[in-house]
């Protein structure tokens, strides 16, 4: 009997260690390094007047060097610990908010996928339309995020009428964008990462043939 209430233990504080870990995941990292990244993809202008400021040119190209490393690192791990969304069993285990932060992460896929197609020396048009993916993507990622989830459980509620049916509004919203609570927006959720996961594939695979026809062709 010991043995096995010691073993019933250890899972049960496994199940718990899994749930924490992914909470961390899903409502910190996700949207910590979402924000750093768009951070860091709208100090663009900031690194460049640096770089000029430099009276060795090789120290400002060492500066650029590093923004460029951090604007393409910060984009890659969004994109690997955002994949836990992916994962279909996330939805059911715990509380996901449909379909703000799958559709937030799945802008910021694109994004990733535009700055894989465009290379190092984006132009203006392209620069310009990759931060604006990664800005609406991480906005909407938050309000998910902040207002349909933490907010909802954290912020107590007040006296009064009006405050009453503003909480009651509020938490009919939230109850039908959680995932637990609204399985079939989940699996709608769930269609659409894996419809813009394709979709970014295909953009990055066709671009990449087309570079290698032409190289051929020079």
């Amino acid at each position: 009997m010991i043995p096995l209430l010691l073993q019933l233990n250890a899972q049960d504080a496994l199940a718990n260690l899994q749930s924490l870990l992914l909470q961390m995941l899903v409502y910190g990292a996700i949207p910590l390094l979402m924000a750093f990244a768009v951070l860091v993809r709208y100090s663009r202008t900031y690194f460049l007047e640096k770089q000029k400021g430099f009276a060795f040119k090789f120290a400002g190209e060492q500066l650029w060097l590093f923004y460029s490393i951090a604007r393409y690192m910060s984009a890659i791990l969004v994109v690997l610990v955002g994949s836990i969304l992916f994962w279909p069993g996330l939805y059911l285990n715990m509380p996901v908010s449909v379909p703000f932060q799958p559709l937030g992460f799945d802008l910021f896929v694109l994004a990733f996928a535009i700055m894989l197609v465009t290379g190092i020396n984006e132009d203006g048009r392209f620069h310009n339309t990759i931060r604006r993916l990664m800005l609406a993507g991480t906005s909407i990622y938050l309000l998910g995020t902040l207002v349909l989830l933490v907010c909802p459980q954290q912020v107590p509620f007040a006296q009064g009428p009006l405050y009453n049916s503003f909480s009651d509004a509020w938490m009919q919203l939230t109850n039908a964008t959680t995932s637990q609570l609204n399985e079939r927006l989940a699996i709608y959720s769930i269609y659409m990462n894996l419809a813009v996961f394709l979709a970014c594939v295909s953009l990055v695979s066709y671009f990449e043939v087309a570079k290698g026809k032409d190289g051929k062709g020079g």
